[in-house]
């Protein structure tokens, strides 16, 4: 499979994910959600599921909390992709809050 396949592949399960639990389409939930589809943090991954199966379900707020709990630290493994957004999430939120 190609790598433009495979992105698009991958923007379709986002955007259907995203309407489906009413997600605010915000640059630091689209990570959040990457890397959940990614799924090579287990840790991240098995507390995504509890929430996903949660009543109240995922929200701004949780994923601030995954982010800054499981992701906002670079990964030895992580690609130059990965840097590159952590690196765009982490100026944005740096923006918002100051």
């Amino acid at each position: 499979m190609t790598l433009l396949i495979k992105q698009n592949a991958f923007s379709c399960l986002l955007f259907d994910a995203f309407e489906e639990q009413n997600i605010n389409p915000s640059p630091l939930n689209y990570f959040v959600w990457y890397r959940y589809y990614k799924g090579d943090n287990p840790k991240f991954r098995q507390e995504m599921d509890t929430i996903l199966n949660d009543p109240f379900g995922y929200n701004d707020r949780v994923g601030k909390r995954l982010y800054d709990e499981y992701l906002a630290d670079n990964n030895e493994s992580d690609s130059e992709f990965d840097l590159a957004f952590r690196r765009l999430i982490n100026t944005m939120i740096k923006k918002m809050n100051a």
